[in-house]
């Protein structure tokens, strides 16, 4: 079966070989429809708007991932962001629902 890795984020560039997607509607379109299944995610948490910090948030694209049955989540996540406070709730929202997440704190 056909792979990809999903980096979420709505200012960085992913890593060669990563599917982008700069919004929670994407990620989780991705997540839900892509004939391939997401076998690593990398999510960051704050999104911005003209520069600076906005409330929306990828909380959502965590908790739709928690909410995933098992056969069908991602096998890693990492937490990508510089918000350490917000890392540590989106790690506790997948260790939850029995998904191990690593946080790699942005700068």
């Amino acid at each position: 079966m056909a792979e990809i890795k999903l980096f979420v984020d709505d200012l960085r560039d992913p890593p060669e070989g990563w599917h982008l997607a700069r919004t929670v509607t994407e990620a989780i379109r991705v997540l839900a429809t892509a004939p391939v299944r997401v076998a690593e995610v990398s999510v960051d948490h704050d999104i911005t708007h003209d520069g600076r910090d906005c409330p929306e948030t990828f909380e959502p694209v965590v908790r739709y991932i928690a909410l995933m049955p098992p056969g069908t989540r991602p096998d890693k996540a990492v937490i990508h962001t510089a918000n350490v406070v917000q890392a540590g709730k989106l790690k506790q929202i997948l260790a939850d629902a029995g998904i191990k997440a690593e946080a790699n704190l942005a700068r």
